[in-house]
C-alpha cells in the first residue's frame, strides 16, 4: 500500500556528492523530509524523495556543503505529464484498462469434465437453461442452485460442480455407480414372435415346448415356464430364457410417389454478427422467409491456444423456389431400390437372409416395390405369466385334506 501511495502521488531519485554525508542525513531527518532507500557509497549518497519535496532537499544539500542532482522521475504524476497534449491516447489507455477488467468478470470459455454415459452437450444446454454459459457473469454462478437442478435432470449424475479460474470456467461431472442389471425372475414364459419353422432351441431356464423342425405361429409357446415336480407332483413357475430361432417368411415394402418437389435457387444475402461473451450484435439484416435456408460459419477468437468469446459468425441465407415434377419410370425404380436396399440392410442387422425375390408395380401414381426374403431369424419374445394365486393355495389345500 505505501508503494502504490508513492507511485499515485510521484517520486524521484537523487544523488548527493562533494559534501559532508553524515550532516545531510541528519539534516533531513530534523526537517522531516521523508527521505528513504538511502544508500552510501565512496563518492556520496542516493535516496528518493516525493516529488513535490524534492525542492526542500536543496537548501540541505548546499548547508551539508554538497551538490544534489536529480536521476529518475517515477509515478503518476510523471506518467500523465508525458501525454499532456494527447489526452485522445490517454483516454484509451484508461479505457482499454476499464475493459479489460470489465470483461474478466466473465466466463469466456466452458469445459466439461468426467462424462462417460452423459453427452457433454447435454450438459452444456442444462447449463444454459440456469443462465450459465459463455458470457455468464461469474459473480452470478450459484452452484448449490445448479447442483440441485442437475440432480433433477441427470438421473446417471452424482454431483455437478462448477469450478472458475480466472476466466475459465470447468464443469466437473461425478456419474453414479449403477448396480448390474439382474435377471427378470418374474415367472414368464417365451412364446413365437411370428409365424416360422423352428431351427435351433437354446433353453436356459424353463422347458423347450418345441423342437427344430416344428411349425409355430405367432403366439405359440415355445420355451415354457411352468413345470411339474416329480417330488410334490404340483406345477412351479419361474422365468424361462434361452434362444429361439426359426426360418420365416418376409416382405420387406417400398412406395415412391411420382409426383416431386425440386427446389431453385433464387437468391443469396449474406449477413454477419458479432459475437461478444454471449452477445449477438448483428451487422445487417435478412427476412428468413419459407423455402429458406441458413448456413451460418462462426470464427472465433483464440488467444494461447483458448477460444474467447469474441468473434464473427457468417450466416448466408439461400433463398429457393419450389417446382413440382414428375418422375420417369426408370427415376422411379432407382429410388426405390435405393430405400430398399437401406431397409433390407437394416433387417439383416438382426436376422441372416437365405433367398430374395424382388416384384415392381408401376402406376401413373407411384411405385410399389416387394422384396419377398426367407430368413432365419429369432423369434422368442418373453410374455409374463398370470397366476391366479388364490386358485393354486385352494388346490394346495385340497391335496393337503386329501
Amino acid at each position: 500500500m505505501v508503494k502504490l501511495l508513492r507511485w499515485l502521488f510521484g517520486y524521484v531519485s537523487f544523488r548527493f556528492s562533494g559534501g559532508f554525508v553524515q550532516g545531510f542525513v541528519e539534516r533531513c531527518r530534523r526537517e522531516r523530509l521523508g527521505v528513504y532507500d538511502l544508500y552510501a557509497d565512496t563518492d556520496g549518497l542516493t535516496g528518493k524523495i516525493a516529488a513535490r519535496r524534492y525542492r526542500l532537499l536543496r537548501p540541505v544539500a548546499r548547508a551539508s556543503g554538497g551538490r544534489l542532482r536529480l536521476l529518475q522521475k517515477r509515478g503518476a504524476p510523471f506518467v500523465f505529464a508525458r501525454f499532456r497534449g494527447r489526452l485522445g491516447l490517454l483516454a484509451g489507455i484508461v479505457a482499454c484498462i476499464l475493459l479489460f477488467s470489465y470483461m474478466t468478470s466473465f466466463v469466456w470459455t466452458v469445459e466439461v469434465k468426467g462424462c462417460e454415459t452423459i453427452s457433454e452437450s447435454s450438459v452444456l444446454d442444462f447449463l444454459e437453461t440456469q443462465g450459465f454459459r459463455v458470457g455468464a457473469k461469474k459473480r452470478d454462478v450459484d452452484n448449490d442452485k445448479i447442483q440441485t437442478a442437475a440432480m433433477a435432470a441427470f438421473d446417471d449424475a452424482a454431483w455437478i460442480h462448477i469450478n472458475i479460474h480466472g476466466t475459465n470456467a470447468v464443469v466437473e461431472v461425478s456419474e453414479s455407480v449403477h448396480a448390474p442389471q439382474l435377471r427378470d425372475k418374474t415367472p414368464a414364459n417365451i412364446v413365437a414372435a411370428k409365424d416360422g419353422e423352428i431351427t435351433q432351441v437354446i433353453c436356459a431356464g424353463g422347458e423347450a415346448a418345441v423342437q427344430p423342425g416344428s411349425a409355430v405361429t405367432k403366439g405359440d409357446l415355445l420355451i415354457s415356464g411352468i413345470y411339474a415336480s416329480e417330488v410334490d407332483k404340483k406345477n412351479h413357475f419361474e422365468s424361462a430364457a434361452g434362444s429361439v430361432t426359426a426360418k420365416v417368411h418376409e416382405t420387406l415394402t417400398v412406395t415412391v410417389q411420382r409426383a416431386a418437389e425440386e427446389k431453385r435457387e433464387t437468391q443469396r444475402k449474406t449477413v454477419q454478427t458479432l459475437l461478444l461473451f454471449g452477445l449477438e450484435i448483428p451487422l445487417g439484416f435478412a427476412k428468413q422467409a419459407s423455402g429458406c435456408t441458413v448456413q451460418s460459419d462462426t470464427q472465433l477468437l483464440q488467444l494461447g491456444g483458448k477460444t474467447l468469446p469474441l468473434g464473427l459468425r457468417q450466416d448466408t441465407y439461400v433463398y429457393y423456389e419450389k417446382n413440382t415434377y414428375l418422375r420417369t419410370d426408370e427415376e422411379l425404380l432407382q429410388l426405390a431400390r435405393s430405400e430398399m436396399q437401406e431397409k433390407r440392410a437394416e433387417y439383416a442387422e438382426n436376422a441372416v437372409i437365405l433367398s430374395e425375390k424382388e416384384t415392381a408395380d408401376t402406376t401413373d401414381a407411384a411405385c410399389t416395390l416387394k422384396l419377398s426374403l426367407t430368413a432365419v431369424e429369432e423369434i422368442g419374445v418373453r410374455r409374463e405369466l398370470q397366476i391366479d394365486v388364490s386358485a393354486d393355495d385352494s388346490s394346495s389345500e385340497s391335496d393337503g385334506r386329501t
